[in-house]
C-alpha cells in the first residue's frame, strides 16, 4: 500500500467519508466525462472520495481542473483498458494490469466499498465474480437498473437487465429479495412491493420458469442460519392463500433444518398458536440503552416484574406441549 493509499484510507475512516473505486477508462466518451461525473456528485455529496484508475496523466490534468476533486482524489495509473467490444472469456485471461481490475482489486483490499464503470457490462460482471466472488446462497448474480417511474422515488428497481438469460424460478425469487433490499436501502422504501414481468396478469400465461416464480412469490419466510439453528423468522405474503403461512413457517423451516443437520428452529418470540404447532417456549433476550434516567429506572422496574411473570407463563406451555412426557 502506497503512502498515498494510506492516507486517503485513514481520512476516509476517521471522518466517514464514503471512497469508491472508479474504473475512468471504460467510458465513451473518455475521461474528462468521467471526471466531469465526479465534479457533480461531489456537490451533491460532499463526504464523497475517489480512487480512480486509468491513465494517470491524462487523470491527473483533468482532475487538477476542478481544485474540489484534487484535495479528495487518488489517482492509480493501470496501463491496460477493457474495451467495450471485447469478449468477457477473452478479459478474464487478461485482465491484470487493466483500469477496471485494478478498480476492483480497491474493493476486495476494503479500500472503497463499491466500483463504479461505464464500461463493458459483461466483462465488469465476470471480472467481478472473479475478483470479490458472490453472495453466499446467490447462483446468478443480476444486474439492477433504475427503471422511470410516476412514483415518489421516481424509480423502480428492475432485476435482472442483462447479466443473465438462463434465471431460473429460485433465481427470480432471489432477484427480488435483493431488489427489495437495494429499494429499501438506496430508494429509502420501508415497504418495497415486488412485481414479475410477463405477458399479462393472469396466473396461467408466461413461460414455465414464470410461472413457477410467480408461485413463490406469492409469500415466504426469511430464516437465518445458525452453527445449530434455524432463526426465524420474517414472514410476508402479498396476497391471501390458505395454510401458505404455515407451510412457510413450520413445514418448509423443519424440513430444511432436518435437511442440514441444524438440532433446532427458533421461530421468533412471541405466538401462542406456535405451542401447537411443536414450538416449545424458551426465553430470549434483547439488549437496549436508554438514555433517560427516569425511564431507565421505570423499564427496569417493569422488567422485573415481569420476568417472574414470563417464567410461570413458560411453565404453564410447556405443560400443556403436545409431545409425552417420560
Amino acid at each position: 500500500m502506497s503512502a498515498e493509499t494510506s492516507r486517503i484510507g485513514q481520512s476516509a475512516g476517521a471522518t466517514g467519508d464514503i471512497v469508491i473505486s472508479i474504473d475512468a477508462m471504460g467510458g465513451d466518451r473518455g475521461v474528462a466525462d468521467v471526471v466531469r461525473g465526479m465534479g457533480m456528485s461531489l456537490e451533491k455529496n460532499p463526504r464523497l472520495r475517489y480512487i480512480v484508475h486509468g491513465d494517470a496523466e491524462a487523470l491527473k490534468r483533468a482532475i487538477e481542473k476542478d481544485p474540489r476533486l484534487a484535495g479528495r482524489s487518488e489517482v492509480r495509473h493501470a496501463e491496460g483498458v477493457v474495451a467495450m467490444d471485447d469478449k468477457p472469456s477473452k478479459v478474464l485471461r487478461s485482465a491484470q494490469g487493466t483500469s477496471m481490475w485494478s478498480a476492483l482489486a480497491a474493493v476486495k483490499a476494503g479500500e472503497s466499498p463499491v466500483v463504479i464503470s461505464c464500461g463493458n457490462t459483461g466483462a465488469l460482471m465476470a471480472l467481478s465474480m472473479l475478483a470479490l466472488r458472490k453472495a453466499p446462497g446467490v447462483d446468478r448474480p443480476a444486474i439492477a437498473v433504475l427503471w422511470p417511474s410516476l412514483n415518489q422515488q421516481g424509480y423502480n428497481v428492475l432485476l435482472d437487465g442483462g447479466a443473465d438469460i438462463r434465471a431460473d424460478a429460485d433465481d427470480l425469487l432471489k432477484y427480488a429479495v435483493m431488489g427489495a433490499s437495494y429499494a429499501r436501502n438506496a430508494l429509502g422504501l420501508k415497504r418495497p412491493r415486488v412485481g414479475l414481468l410477463s405477458v399479462g396478469e393472469e396466473e396461467t400465461k408466461g413461460t414455465d420458469v414464470i410461472r413457477e416464480g410467480h408461485r413463490l412469490l406469492k409469500g415466504g419466510a426469511l430464516n437465518f442460519i445458525g452453527s445449530d439453528a434455524l432463526y426465524g423468522r420474517n414472514w410476508g405474503a402479498i396476497e391471501h392463500h390458505p395454510n401458505l403461512h404455515f407451510e412457510a413457517c413450520y413445514y418448509q423451516a423443519i424440513d430444511f433444518a432436518i435437511a442440514r443437520g441444524l438440532k433446532r428452529v427458533e421461530a421468533g418470540a412471541q405466538g401462542g398458536h406456535k405451542l401447537l404447532r411443536g414450538y416449545l417456549p424458551r426465553t430470549t433476550y434483547s439488549a437496549h440503552y436508554i438514555a433517560h434516567d427516569g425511564l431507565r429506572r421505570a423499564v427496569a422496574d417493569y422488567l422485573d416484574r415481569e420476568r417472574e411473570a414470563v417464567a410461570e407463563h413458560i411453565e404453564e406451555l410447556t405443560e400443556m406441549a403436545p409431545f409425552k412426557k417420560g
